[in-house]
């Protein structure tokens, strides 16, 4: 068994708006956290943080505009984790690929790494809400559901 955690979806959006929505912080912030100190740049860290106990920084390792984002997890502190910085060394892709003549994006999300993390239930369940719901959302309807910058609304 792969220790990766897959993810294939059709997202009623041309690649550019799925790319935005990946690889800029306004994007980042409306479908995973609004909590989020994202890098734009390869070789640039972001922070994204979630309530007052659980962060995560992602190094950006690709970025090809319309086409791949590539991030490696270089630090972490889940407080609800057994091992709280287990994501270190993981690594997360987003490969798109045009159909319908580039109106529609395939989306293959790839957690290279999560298989077997003692997380990986709940990260399967987190992701599951995040790109078949959230993302999606966000392209197809205007709204995605983010998690909330706790810090500022508690």
């Amino acid at each position: 068994m792969s220790d990766d955690h897959r993810i294939e979806i059709t997202i009623d959006a041309p690649p550019s708006a799925v790319y935005d929505a990946i690889a800029t912080g306004d994007g980042v912030r409306a479908w995973w956290t609004e909590d989020a100190r994202v890098a734009e740049e390869v070789g640039g860290v972001s922070r994204m943080t979630f309530g007052r106990e659980h962060w995560t920084e992602m190094r950006v390792d690709r970025l090809v505009p319309g086409e791949e984002v590539g991030w490696a997890c270089v630090d972490q502190y889940q407080a609800s984790f057994e091992e709280p910085d287990e994501w270190v060394g993981t690594t997360i892709s987003f490969r798109l690929e045009p159909e319908d003549g580039g109106e529609r994006t395939r989306l293959h999300f790839v957690h290279s790494g999560l298989e077997p993390l003692d997380c990986a239930e709940i990260c399967r369940r987190g992701w599951d809400h995040y790109i078949r719901g959230s993302l999606r959302s966000l392209l197809e309807s205007g709204a995605g559901t983010p998690s909330v910058d706790w810090a500022t609304s508690a």
